[in-house]
C-alpha cells in the first residue's frame, strides 16, 4: 500500500511532457501559429484618396443644394448665377431653374406694383455722375405712384454722343393707362445737340428752348407707332429725326407748338422715353 502511494507520488512529480512534441520539462507558451478555425485580427489597407473624384462629388452636392435654395438668393446673386451659367454652359438644367425663379419673382413684383394705387408723399433726392460717359443728372421727387410723379429741381447734363443741358423747376408726369402719357413743366429750359433723341430713336436732333409752362402728350399704339402733340408758353425751337426698330421718328417744335410721331412695324411694341 505504501508502494502504491509512493508510486502515485512519484508519477505526480514527473515533469510534464508535451504530447505533440514528446519533450518533457518546464511548460512553455505555445507559439502563435495559425491553425484551421483560428480567428485572427484583420487590418484592411488604408483607402486610396482620389482628389479629382472627391472634388466632383463636392461640386455635385453644391449644385444639388443650390437648386433647392434658389428662392433664398438675392436678386443680384440670382442674376449673377444666370450670367455665369450662360457663359460656362456647364449645367443647362440649373440655368433653366434659375431663369424660372427669376420669372417667378418678376411676376410677383409686377403684380404687387399693379396693386399700388396710393400716392407716396415726401421728398426723395437722387443724382448720378458718370465721368466716363460725361453724364450728370439729379432731381427731387415730391410724390410718386404707379401712374406718375411730381419732381422739382430736375436737371441733366451730358457731353459726347449728346451734348446737352436741361432743367425744370417743376415737372409733373402722368400715365393715363392706354390713353398715353402727359408731361407738364414749369420754368424749363433745354439746349441740346446729338444723335440720341427724346423719343427713343437714333439719328440727329438740335434744340434750344426756354419755357414758362409747357404741356405735352404722347400716345403709343400696340403696333409701336406713336403721336405727340404739345403747347408751350415760351420761345425756341427743336428738330429731331431718327430710326427706332423698323420705324422712323420725327419731332418738330416751333413757337408755341410741338408735334411729332413714330411709325412702327406691326406687332412691335415701342415705348416713349420721355424728356
Amino acid at each position: 500500500m505504501g508502494d502504491g502511494i509512493s508510486g502515485i507520488s512519484s508519477r505526480s512529480r514527473e515533469p510534464t511532457c508535451d504530447e505533440s512534441t514528446g519533450v518533457c520539462g518546464a511548460r512553455t507558451e505555445d507559439p502563435q501559429v495559425s491553425r484551421a478555425g483560428d480567428v485572427e485580427d484583420f487590418y484592411p489597407p488604408p483607402p486610396k484618396i482620389d482628389a479629382a473624384k472627391n472634388a466632383e462629388i463636392a461640386r455635385n452636392m453644391a449644385a444639388a443644394n443650390t437648386t433647392t435654395k434658389l428662392d433664398e438668393l438675392t436678386w443680384t446673386a440670382l442674376r449673377k448665377r444666370i450670367a455665369d451659367l450662360e457663359a460656362s454652359k456647364s449645367d443647362p438644367a440649373q440655368l433653366a431653374a434659375c431663369k424660372h425663379e427669376l420669372q417667378r419673382r418678376q411676376g410677383i413684383a409686377a403684380e404687387q406694383a399693379g396693386n399700388v394705387t396710393t400716392t407716396n408723399y415726401g421728398s426723395t433726392a437722387s443724382g448720378d455722375v458718370d465721368r466716363k460717359n460725361g453724364v450728370a443728372n439729379g432731381k427731387i421727387v415730391l410724390g410718386t405712384n404707379r401712374t406718375g410723379s411730381i419732381e422739382v429741381g430736375s436737371f441733366g447734363a451730358s457731353a459726347g454722343t449728346n451734348t446737352e443741358a436741361n432743367a425744370a423747376a417743376v415737372r409733373y408726369t402722368h400715365q393715363w393707362s392706354s390713353a398715353g402719357t402727359t408731361t407738364v413743366e414749369a420754368g424749363s429750359a433745354k439746349a441740346s445737340i446729338g444723335s440720341l433723341n427724346s423719343d427713343g430713336s437714333k439719328g440727329f436732333h438740335v434744340a434750344l428752348q426756354a419755357n414758362g409752362v409747357s404741356v405735352e402728350h404722347t400716345k403709343t399704339t400696340k403696333e409701336g407707332a406713336s403721336v405727340t402733340a404739345g403747347a408751350r408758353a415760351g420761345d425756341g425751337f427743336e428738330l429731331s429725326f431718327g430710326f427706332k426698330g423698323d420705324g422712323m421718328c420725327v419731332r418738330v417744335g416751333a413757337g408755341p407748338i410741338t408735334v411729332g410721331g413714330c411709325t412702327g412695324a406691326p406687332g412691335q411694341q415701342a415705348t416713349w422715353s420721355g424728356k
